[in-house]
């Protein structure tokens, strides 16, 4: 809470299909603001070692240690990444195909939404304002992707500088549990166009709840993993885990089918 941080995380599309809505869910005491691109690290400076959690993923990087003077500053560093980026894609992947150029082989990088906390301030008897949680203000353009295009999320939490609780007068803690949940309609392409989805970091990897082709299956798989593991799973922990799941299923179902018809041979 003493300093800016910033949260990154990447992934790829699980699907294909058009953004519909796309909206942010954080803890507005310490969130400052988020950008969802479609790009790459190396797209907005991120592939420097520097940029990388020393420990857990879902540790948080000081803005100042990382070179920058403020959360501003850093942003406007990915930002003129971006652009450079971009130009690189129009020389090489437009105006002529350099096939030893690596951007070529998936689409142009993209900004595509941001998010900006927002909160309402109220006033106790002992004369003291504190921050009421409200949904960020977040805008998004259009953007159609395929399965297998890169996404990826960069935030930055701003530095807590009033006491948060009402019950603590005149207490800031060191530290604020807080989480980037970016929560995901689009228009799929198929037969079933509504889909809903959230994508969230943890330690293990990015995490999908959106549905898949797996279903109930799959749903359950992630509840026992969450029991077991003492924590949310990671997308393809669960898809392996419910695959290995449903080829032990049909081959059990297979063996009872062989025996049941051997006993009705053997009646016959």
């Amino acid at each position: 809470t003493a300093h800016e941080a910033l949260l990154w995380y990447r992934g790829d599309m699980w699907a294909s299909g058009d953004l519909i809505r796309n909206k942010l869910h954080a803890h507005a005491q310490v969130f400052g603001h988020s950008e969802f691109f479609s790009a790459m690290p190396q797209d907005l400076g991120l592939d420097d070692p520097k940029f990388y959690p020393k420990g857990k993923g879902s540790d948080t990087l000081d803005v100042r240690l990382l070179g920058f003077q403020d959360g501003g500053a850093l942003t406007d560093f990915f930002f003129d990444n971006l652009e450079a980026a971009k130009r690189r894609y129009d020389q090489n992947c437009v105006q002529q195909m350099d096939v030893n150029y690596e951007g070529c082989s998936r689409p142009r990088p993209e900004f595509i939404c941001s998010a900006l906390f927002h909160v309402e301030y109220f006033d106790t008897t002992d004369g003291e304002s504190y921050n009421f949680d409200r949904n960020p203000r977040t805008h998004c353009k259009p953007w159609h992707f395929n399965e297998g295009d890169p996404f990826l999320v960069t935030s930055i939490n701003r530095i807590v500088d009033k006491p948060p609780l009402p019950h603590k007068p005149g207490f800031i803690p060191a530290y604020i549990p807080g989480h980037i949940s970016w929560h995901f309609w689009y228009d799929h392409e198929g037969w079933y166009h509504s889909f809903f989805g959230r994508m969230l970091c943890n330690q293990g990897g990015v995490f999908f709840d959106a549905r898949r082709m797996y279903g109930v299956a799959e749903l359950i798989a992630r509840g026992g993993m969450a029991l077991a593991g003492g924590g949310i799973p990671s997308t393809m922990g669960v898809v392996h885990r419910v695959e290995w799941g449903i080829l032990g299923g049909s081959a059990t179902l297979f063996l009872l089918f062989v025996m049941i018809i051997g006993k009705k041979m053997k009646r016959e």
